[in-house]
């Protein structure tokens, strides 16, 4: 549902997540081709007034190379609830009316087709929300791998990397010509509620961070890049990064 007053269009995908309040997520089976649940209207505060116009807004990918669809019926209206017998709302794409991004097929070699956006980003997927369509779990435990893929499942989260076994952040130089520097690279997405704490230590006992140690050399859609402050040591002097994934619901 979108905020009152709000006009989704293909011209102002920028301006969606700001304005859009969800009822409910359902990750979309490729298989059987249906959304996974359905959802059953108990109350209705704003904007899930009576009349309100529903949408269905399905999404993949990240904010750089993102695919979105968004479509709706004229009969997709926010209705009251009613406690005798709860409304279970049942939206399907073969009854959509309007299509405001993307593709619709009533026969032909798809059904729905999303199309590209970039710039934009997609509502934020929680913590829980990703552990119950990802691994079938809730609750917490950061540090399981129920995957298998031998990477914690938070940094699956975090790093949207899913079975792919390598977690994505690495180590490189910095080398001003006379002095090098260490940085860490993590590839991220901002559409998912994690932090990263980088720290740096010389002895892998001693561990500090913040902005006396360590530079945010690079804070971009695609990656966070730290830098050591202190440079590496002539004669063996060494200095080690590492980072703790945060996540938040």
């Amino acid at each position: 549902m979108f905020k009152p007053g709000f006009v989704p269009a293909a011209t102002n995908t920028s301006q969606w997540l700001a304005n859009w309040v969800p009822a409910q997520r359902a990750p979309y089976n490729t298989t059987n081709k249906w959304f996974t649940s359905n959802y059953t209207v108990t109350n209705n505060p704003p904007p899930f007034t009576v009349g309100a116009a529903g949408y269905v807004w399905g999404f993949s990918g990240g904010e750089t190379a993102g695919e979105w669809i968004l479509f709706r019926a004229t009969n997709w209206t926010w209705p009251a609830p009613n406690p005798e017998s709860p409304i279970v709302l049942f939206w399907t794409a073969r009854n959509a009316t309007t299509i405001v991004l993307g593709e619709i097929q009533t026969s032909g070699a798809f059904h729905m087709k999303s199309a590209a956006v970039s710039g934009a980003l997609a509502p934020t997927v929680t913590w829980d929300e990703w552990r119950v369509t990802e691994l079938a779990v809730s609750g917490n435990g950061t540090q399981k791998d129920l995957n298998a893929n031998g990477v914690p499942d938070v940094l699956d989260y975090a790093l949207h990397r899913g079975a792919n076994p390598d977690p994505g952040a690495w180590l490189e130089w910095y080398d001003t010509g006379t002095e090098r520097y260490l940085e860490l690279r993590i590839p991220r997405r901002r559409d998912r509620q994690a932090t990263f704490l980088v720290e740096v230590s010389d002895d892998l006992v001693t561990w500090e961070s913040g902005s006396s140690v360590t530079e945010v050399v690079e804070d971009t859609a695609e990656a966070l890049v730290v830098q050591d402050r202190t440079p590496l040591g002539e004669g063996g002097g060494r200095r080690f990064m590492r980072v703790q994934t945060i996540v938040g619901n």
